[in-house]
C-alpha cells in the first residue's frame, strides 16, 4: 500500500514547469484595451513603472503615460505600494505583459466631466495660456482650449489677456477631434440675460434681420 505521503510527493514530481506553464496559458486573464484596471505599483525604471494588476506579467507604464502634464518625478507621481486605476492601451503580448496609463484615464475623466458640464449649460472661469491668430489658448482642467477672437469681449491687444481669467461657455466639445472651442461673449449674453425681467425696458443694438425677425445684440460687444 502505497501511504499518503509518498503519492503526494509523486504527484508534485510529475507536475512539471511545462505543466504550469500550460496551466498559465489555459487560464483566462481578461484583460482588453480600454478597460479600466486596478493595480498596486511594483517597481520603478529610467522608462517607467511595473504594476502589479493581477496578470501573467507586470503591466507596465511607460514614463510619458505617467503624467497628464509636464513630465515629473516617478516617484511622486507613482508612489511604490500605490494601489490605483489605469486605462489598458495596449492588450497582452506574447509574454503575458499589458501597457497601462494614467494619463489617458485622468483625460478619458477629464472628458466626461466637460461633457457633464457642457449639458448643465453653465459659464465657468478658465486662464488664459496664450493667443495666436484666431484668438487666444486657454487651460481647462489640464486641456487645451480655444476662445475664438469674435468670442471675445476684448478683440484687441489680445497679449494682455495672458493669465487672466476669462468666464466662458462651451461653443464646441469634440473628444474624438480632440476639440475644445469655448465663448466669453456668450458668457457674458448668458449673465445679462439672467438679470432680464418681464416688462423691463433694455437698450440694445439690432445684429441681423431675418424674415422671421431680427436678431438684438444687448450687450453691444
Amino acid at each position: 500500500m502505497v501511504s499518503k505521503s509518498t503519492s503526494s510527493k509523486a504527484a508534485n514530481e510529475s507536475f512539471t514547469m511545462d505543466d504550469f506553464a500550460q496551466a498559465l496559458d489555459e487560464y483566462n486573464y481578461d484583460f482588453s484595451k480600454g478597460q479600466v484596471v486596478s493595480g498596486k505599483i511594483h517597481s520603478h525604471e529610467s522608462e517607467g513603472a511595473y504594476v502589479e494588476i493581477g496578470a501573467k506579467s507586470l503591466a507596465f507604464v511607460p514614463l510619458q503615460e505617467a503624467f497628464v502634464g509636464e513630465i515629473g518625478e516617478l516617484s511622486e507621481a507613482l508612489p511604490l505600494e500605490e494601489q490605483r486605476d489605469f486605462l489598458i492601451i495596449r492588450e497582452q503580448d506574447r509574454d503575458g505583459q499589458v501597457l497601462i496609463s494614467v494619463r489617458q484615464l485622468e483625460i478619458k475623466k477629464i472628458w466626461e466631466k466637460l461633457s457633464e458640464r457642457e449639458k448643465q449649460g453653465q459659464s465657468f472661469p478658465v486662464r488664459v495660456t496664450g493667443i495666436n491668430k484666431g484668438g487666444v489658448t486657454v487651460d481647462i482642467e489640464s486641456m487645451r482650449g480655444f476662445v475664438p477672437r469674435s468670442h471675445l469681449l476684448q478683440k484687441e491687444n489680445l497679449e494682455s489677456l495672458v493669465g487672466e481669467l476669462l468666464t466662458v461657455n462651451f461653443l464646441e466639445l469634440d473628444s474624438d477631434r480632440n476639440k475644445i472651442v469655448l465663448s466669453q461673449r456668450l458668457a457674458s449674453q448668458s449673465a445679462g440675460f439672467s438679470e432680464l425681467e418681464i416688462g423691463q425696458l433694455v437698450e440694445g443694438k439690432i445684429s441681423s434681420i431675418k424674415p422671421f425677425g431680427v436678431f438684438v445684440d444687448l450687450d453691444n460687444n
